[in-house]
């Protein structure tokens, strides 16, 4: 059946499943605008069309039109259909080496025709180049990156392969079997060369059939898989927004008590002040002025860190990284806490490099190494030890600090800087927390980019271990 089949015919039907396909797939891709590889399938394939059309007018119109722009035609189309088919599969497109392809295939294209009429190796050269982009299609399609299309996509591999095939066979039998009579393929007489593009012709046309069904059928699956997998991101969002809703709540409860018995506690010694004026001492009245302070001062550092900590979790706390001597935060934070460290007879044991630099922004670095070492000083026993260690790595800076206090379960462990997680508990000598400390020590260090450990367990002390990354600037 295939010898009564004019090639002329089979050409300008190929033009129209092209161009259908073309448009159908451009109209698609504009109107959904989902995937940015489709559009350039559809112009791909649509720009391919024209090429049959033009190659359909030869012994119509002038060579330059009917086989040097026709044939150059092809190619971009062939160009924009692997451009298409990368981008649809998340591979980098390769703009830059199709724009030479397109180029160097115009100026060959040109030498071949014009200057140096060798029909055979223009024909030759058209069909090798070709085949390369489809072969480069076929390992994209392939290789597909996509899992959910991944068998659509190694079936409709087949076909470019096939077609690429077509095209080498081609260029063997026009360079093994040259006929200098040949000027126009299509009109060509030699029985050899009619079968020849006959077959040729036939496989690109169910290529490209078979072709834009699985195109359609890889679009419909990956929309399918991209709504389950948007359906299952919106459960993930739902479940954690409700477990970051009941984590506030929890966390709210747990500041409300801790204001509770502080703020009970001042009006209630200042009752019994006013009640009892007359018949306390002076040493009782100063023993509840001395508690009201107390009490107030906790007031106070809860809603300190409160407010700092929900200002960093909005982000309107400025960040300001420069090079900071980590060195000098330490010292600074000792000198600080000088009192608290000689009423307790501890040990500092200073580890630190002469200089140790990172860039961060110091107030935000300061504020967690002062959370830090008053949490050691808190948990270390009288005359116990408090070590500052740190060193450069290959991506950053680590340093940490360790104290000789009674540790802490790995139950407590896992509960620090997780919002609406209790984990205040009294010091060696009833210290108290606020329990919001560590929770603005974990924003601030993630803020840097950075990451903070805990090593601890009970009576081995705790050692809290930071590192911030090198600047990427």
């Amino acid at each position: 059946m295939l010898h009564m089949l004019d090639l002329r015919t089979l050409s300008t039907l190929t033009f129209i499943e092209t161009f259908c396909f073309g448009l159908i797939l451009i109209f698609f891709s504009l109107r959904r605008g989902k995937y940015p590889g489709s559009l350039n399938i559809g112009y791909g394939i649509f720009i391919i069309s024209i090429s049959f059309l033009m190659l359909s007018t030869q012994k119509i119109f002038h060579p330059l039109i009917s086989i040097v722009a026709a044939n150059f035609v092809g190619i971009v189309g062939n160009c924009f259909l692997s451009a298409g088919f990368r981008q649809f599969l998340n591979f980098e497109p390769s703009l830059k080496t199709n724009a030479v392809i397109s180029v160097v295939s115009l100026a060959w294209l040109f030498y071949f025709s014009q200057i140096s009429e060798n029909y055979v190796m223009r024909i030759a050269f058209v069909s090798v180049l070709n085949a390369a982009i489809l072969v480069d299609v076929f390992i994209v399609l392939f290789f597909g990156k996509i899992i959910e299309i991944k068998n659509i996509c190694r079936i409709t591999s087949l076909f470019f392969l096939s077609a690429a095939v077509s095209y080498l066979i081609r260029a063997f039998v026009i360079l093994s079997f040259p006929d200098p009579r040949v000027e126009f393929l299509l009109d060509s007489f030699n029985p050899l060369y009619y079968y020849l593009n006959l077959f040729h012709s036939f496989i690109m046309f169910v290529s490209f059939i078979f072709c834009f069904i699985f195109v359609v059928f890889m679009i419909a699956r990956r929309l399918e898989a991209d709504r389950k997998r948007y359906e299952n991101e919106l459960l993930e969002s739902r479940r954690k927004l409700v477990q970051i809703n009941a984590e506030r709540d929890r966390f709210f409860a747990i500041i409300a008590h801790d204001l509770m018995s502080p703020s009970f506690a001042i009006p209630e010694l200042l009752g019994i002040i006013m009640s009892d004026y007359d018949s306390c001492t002076d040493d009782e009245i100063k023993e509840s002025i001395a508690a009201i302070y107390k009490s107030s001062v906790q007031i106070c550092a809860l809603l300190e860190n409160l407010l700092t900590w929900s200002r960093s979790i909005t982000g309107n706390i400025t960040f300001s990284p420069a090079s900071t001597d980590i060195v000098k935060l330490f010292d600074s934070v000792h000198l600080l806490n000088a009192e608290r460290i000689r009423a307790k007879s501890i040990e500092i044991k200073n580890l630190l490099p002469s200089e140790l630099y990172a860039c961060c922004d110091s107030h935000m670095i300061e504020t967690v190494i002062r959370n830090i070492v008053s949490n050691a000083i808190k948990f270390t026993p009288e005359k116990g030890v408090i070590a500052f260690e740190g060193q450069y790595t290959e991506s950053g800076i680590v340093f940490s600090i360790k104290n000789s206090g009674a540790g802490m379960s790995e139950d407590i462990r896992q509960k620090l800087f997780k919002v609406g997680e209790r984990v205040s508990r009294q010091g060696t000598n009833g210290e108290q927390g606020t329990g919001i400390g560590l929770l603005i020590v974990k924003e601030f260090i993630d803020r840097h980019g950075g990451s903070i450990t805990v090593d601890s367990g009970p009576d081995r002390g705790c050692v809290f271990k930071i590192f911030l990354p090198e600047s990427k600037t």
